[in-house]
């Protein structure tokens, strides 16, 4: 109910709701983290960004999201299309299982002829991305590392489980290797069907970044399970990170507290600037989820802000920063999952550091030190026969101290 009023633009009786609810349930881990975050929640509602965005794709009878680029388009994941030789639906939602589509927005505006191969393609395919094998039930989304050279795609089990009467599959992670156009799986060793593992995003340096509620994610509660006459941990789905060198996986760390909530963070994306692009419904998330930033240096994430966010769930968020161009996921418009196109200023900001005396005679040769205060990297600078330094590219909202000798 909480969470149904932020979602329904019904925020201003949270205060109300979160104190009737404590009287209640005092003990109750999710609603005093609820509570917590109002002072965050009432900033995020007001708060705006220099996003632009606009519908990407239209047109669908199904539902859409998780948008990468690939090639001339884009990979996604969708439900419209049934890709089985027998009708398959998917019991929790009566749509079709989720496929990874490809879509090529100039292709699209295109007209084939019958003795075309494209218009057959488009009659038996329905746009399937057809270069790995799909599963029985969901697939996607999918990544890619900033080479190509690897593939992650979510994918689900063959195991079911039960809550009550509802059967599920929990998620997995599968990883492939890519040459050219062959992808080969290889294998993710902290996978398990007792929790789920997913949404993966790769950085440069071969850091791995996924969503997973398995053990030693943050306690979201407690609820009682009538098999074992016991109760049950109940983690929240937390992001954590793994390292992939020479064909050898690090053993997964949880991200700290400055990322993880007991609330859900789904849908991380690392992007080329070592920024991390998360999907929270914490954080004083305006409804559902919101999209947060992260630069990893142990301060509390950045709520991006309207019109990026929304009182849906707002998620897949991916970009290109040189450009200032990408895609997010949202359920904004009658709560069905759509992609759309966003465009934001791109900060550029360079720094050349030009040494003199008192007297305004050229330093030469001298060492620069210039330190981050926001994460306290520290970059050598030396000047050269002006007394000039090469133009260092500085980041947004960070601060800096130079020292010379």
């Amino acid at each position: 109910y909480l969470h149904a009023l932020k979602l329904t633009g019904l925020g201003a009786r949270l205060y109300n709701a979160l104190d009737s609810a404590l009287n209640t349930n005092p003990e109750s881990i999710q609603i005093q983290s609820l509570q917590q975050q109002l002072d965050a929640y009432r900033n995020n509602v007001s708060n705006t960004s220099e996003y632009v965005v606009r519908s990407y794709k239209k047109g669908s009878e199904g539902e859409e999201y998780g948008a990468f680029p690939y090639k001339t388009g884009i990979l996604f994941v969708s439900n419209e299309f049934n890709h089985n030789a027998i009708n398959r639906n998917y019991p929790r939602t009566g749509q079709f299982y989720s496929d990874i589509a490809f879509y090529d927005s100039l292709k699209a505006l295109e007209n084939y002829t019958f003795f075309q191969k494209p218009y057959w393609s488009n009659i038996l395919h329905k746009n399937l991305w057809q270069d790995i094998d799909r599963t029985r039930a969901h697939d996607g989304p999918i990544s890619f590392s900033a080479d190509k050279s690897l593939a992650f795609v979510t994918s689900n089990f063959d195991e079911k489980d039960k809550t009550d009467t509802v059967k599920f599959r929990r998620l997995q992670l599968r990883v492939y290797s890519v040459t050219g156009d062959e992808f080969s799986e290889i294998a993710f060793p902290f996978n398990s069907p007792q929790f789920n593992t997913g949404h993966a995003t790769m950085d440069g340096e071969g850091n791995v970044y996924f969503a997973s509620d398995r053990p030693g994610s943050m306690i979201a509660g407690y609820e009682f399970n009538a098999k074992t006459n016991k109760m049950d941990t109940v983690y929240s789905a937390d992001i954590w990170k793994t390292t992939f060198k020479e064909g050898t996986w690090s053993v997964p760390e949880r991200l700290g507290t400055d990322i993880n909530t007991v609330g859900d963070e789904l849908f991380p994306y690392i992007s080329s600037w070592g920024v991390l692009y998360f999907s929270s419904n914490a954080w004083g998330s305006m409804g559902g989820l919101d999209i947060f930033s992260s630069e990893l240096t142990g301060k509390n994430p950045e709520h991006i802000g309207a019109p990026l966010n929304s009182t849906s769930d707002d998620f897949s968020y991916f970009v290109d920063e040189e450009t200032g161009k990408g895609f997010l996921s949202t359920n904004r418009e009658q709560f069905v999952d759509r992609i759309y196109a966003f465009s934001k200023p791109v900060f550029k900001s360079d720094l050349m550091v030009n040494l003199r005396n008192c007297k305004g005679k050229v330093i030469k040769n001298a060492t620069i030190l210039m330190t981050d205060l926001n994460n306290n990297e520290v970059t050598e600078l030396v000047t050269d026969e002006n007394g000039a330094t090469e133009p260092i590219t500085l980041k947004k909202n960070h601060e800096y101290k130079l020292v010379y000798y």
